[in-house]
């Protein structure tokens, strides 16, 4: 018997009539699982039942039994498997009710409908809605807003967070590859949030969208100065400053790695432009005065194998006095940058030679560059009208590679 809820009322005639109302179901996939029954936490103890209940949810679809039998049973033959998926079936039954699951002889599904509330089936819809307006999701309009910020409300975290089923590969397969497309769309919506209120010149409602972005993936360069910006523009400084710090010591104590110089080159510029209105006096870490920068090179993911004879040559050259630029050319792919790290790592390790990595792909504008090798030598951020003049001041001070 379907699990109801019914209340009785008198209707106008003087006759009692009952009036049936269904039990409502909430499943919730994103982040812990965790399933409602009219808002009471249901204890689900079979694994692969939540998972049988989380598959069931996501695809939205009957599947047939052997599908499920071999992804949660794979190991198992057929008949062993589809007993299993028929025992799981019955305590999943007996936990949520069976009126929520659509069974036939070689089917299983969950039953959709006003009473049924599923995390990502929900935001699946508000997706829907986002992208009938017909425009650029980065040009979100006004009607997008409440949409967007409801995706990101339901998407907490990842897809079945912490939740494995170690004897089932494709389960686990395919609870990844859901999980990583459920990110992808939490982070366009909060992406677009941050370029609604950003063009909207509200900054500080785009800081905690910013903040969840960040929070996603901590190690990428983006987000971090996306962040790093808005708090400047918002007028919290401090915020800026130490959240560089912190990405910069994440850097370090995991790739052994710094900021790109870009990053670093935001804080200077909004210092130079606040140091001359005198309405401020924060500033980017750097250098002491007189002190070479600490020498960070990044880490290649694999060795340098069979090129010790363009290390040579390119070490020759760099012993050169005369050598002032020297060039790496080569198509697309070939390992030019790999080879370049290599050599300045022997240089440094050999040489003693003061070397500093300034990538510039970074950087949109020629007049940045000085400021980007600035902050990647140590030297600091220019206060007068010459930042190239400033930088060469520095640069005399030692050799550098």
């Amino acid at each position: 018997m379907a699990r109801e809820r019914s209340v009785s009322c008198c209707q106008e005639d003087g006759q009692w009539r009952k009036i049936v109302v269904m039990a409502q179901l909430s499943i919730t996939l994103s982040g812990a699982p965790r399933v409602e029954r009219d808002g009471i936490l249901l204890d689900i103890t079979i694994r692969k039942a939540v998972a049988l209940l989380a598959y069931l949810a996501v695809t939205g679809a009957p599947q047939t039994r052997d599908t499920l039998a071999a992804l949660l049973w794979p190991e198992a033959d057929q008949e062993r498997a589809r007993g299993a998926l028929r025992y799981t079936l019955a305590q999943l039954k007996s936990t949520i009710g069976g009126e929520w699951l659509y069974t036939t002889r070689d089917q299983i599904g969950l039953r959709a409908g006003p009473q049924l509330v599923v995390d990502v089936t929900e935001v699946a819809r508000l997706q829907a809605q986002v992208a009938a307006h017909g425009h650029p999701l980065q040009q979100a309009c006004a009607a997008c807003l409440p949409l967007l910020q409801s995706i990101v409300a339901l998407l907490r975290g990842p897809l079945l967070h912490g939740f494995t089923v170690p004897d089932s590969p494709a389960f686990d397969d395919w609870l990844f590859f859901e999980s990583e497309r459920l990110q992808r769309v939490q982070v366009d919506a909060l992406a677009a949030l941050i370029a609604v209120y950003s063009a909207a010149g509200n900054p500080a409602a785009a800081v905690p969208y910013a903040q969840r972005l960040v929070a996603l993936d901590p190690l990428q360069e983006k987000v971090n100065e996306q962040l790093i910006r808005l708090y400047l523009e918002s007028d919290q400084p401090g915020a800026a400053l130490r959240h560089y710090e912190a990405f910069a010591r994440l850097l370090h104590d995991e790739f052994d790695a710094a900021p790109d110089p870009a990053t670093t080159a935001l804080l200077a510029r909004y210092t130079t432009a606040k140091d001359e209105g005198a309405q401020s006096h924060v500033r980017p870490p750097a250098a002491a005065a007189g002190q070479a920068p600490r020498q960070v090179l990044p880490i290649p993911r694999t060795p340098l194998v069979g090129r010790g004879h363009e290390l040579a040559a390119l070490d020759s050259i760099l012993d050169d006095p005369t050598c002032r630029l020297l060039t790496l050319l080569g198509p697309g792919g070939c390992g030019k940058t790999r080879l370049a790290l290599a050599a300045a790592q022997a240089r440094r390790e050999h040489a003693a030679q003061h070397v500093v990595f300034v990538p510039l792909a970074g950087l949109t504008e020629p007049r940045a560059l000085a400021a980007a090798l600035a902050a990647a030598v140590g030297c600091p951020p220019p206060s007068g009208s010459d930042p190239r003049q400033t930088l060469l001041d520095c640069l005399s001070e030692r050799p550098y590679l």
